[in-house]
């Protein structure tokens, strides 16, 4: 998180700070981020993969709790993270056998 982060006050006018108007785009531009620190040494491969599937992690329980914005189909713009309808979180739908 302290990744992504630091990828939104770089990259957002607001600096990150406001929290409701992540897009799309950011979530992108913070992969280009992470690709980018990457190839010139700054992070190893494996941290970042480790931080995509935090960040991913992070943003599907908040999806789940119903904290994001209203989608395309409620009206709200496009480019906004959907909210994960009809998933159930692990912890609701019981141990899968792994």
């Amino acid at each position: 998180m302290n990744l992504l982060s630091e990828s939104l006050r770089l990259q957002r006018e607001d600096g990150g700070i406001h929290p409701p108007d992540l897009h799309r785009r950011d979530i992108v531009a913070f992969c280009n981020r992470l690709a980018f620190l990457t190839g010139t040494g700054k992070i190893t491969a494996h941290t970042r993969s480790k931080a995509v599937r935090n960040v991913a992690l992070v943003l599907t329980r908040i999806r789940t709790l119903g904290l994001t914005h209203p989608g395309p189909a409620d009206g709200g713009p496009a480019d906004r993270l959907p909210p994960a309808a009809g998933r159930r979180s692990r912890r609701a739908g019981g141990h899968r056998g792994r």
